[in-house]
């Protein structure tokens, strides 16, 4: 049976105490995948990014699929190349042009 505490199960605690446990152990993965990437991350975006990939990984890790380390890198490098890309994407559009109403 769960037990409510202040508004959140003991389990969801526990869950959440896995998960920082977890990060304090793996945020190099973070890094490496910045640098890895090249990525100047001046305003911590992609740093956030890697962050919710890898509670993603976490969440999602099922562990006949291979080693958790691979899957956690994978995951982290995958969302920032795909951030790069969204970007890029941004960058690469002409400036619209804005016409006169004509009257």
């Amino acid at each position: 049976m769960l037990e409510e505490s202040g508004g959140r199960t003991d389990v969801m605690e526990r869950y959440d105490l896995e998960f920082r446990d977890l990060l304090m152990r793996n945020k190099q993965r973070i890094y490496y995948q910045l640098h890895r990437l090249n990525i100047n991350d001046t305003h911590q975006e992609f740093y956030q990014e890697g962050l919710v990939a890898m509670w993603n990984a976490y969440r999602t890790y099922k562990a006949d699929k291979g080693p958790f380390a691979t899957y956690f890198n994978y995951t982290i490098r995958y969302r920032m190349i795909d951030l790069l890309r969204h970007e890029n994407c941004y960058e690469r559009l002409p400036p619209r042009k804005v016409y006169p109403l004509m009257r």
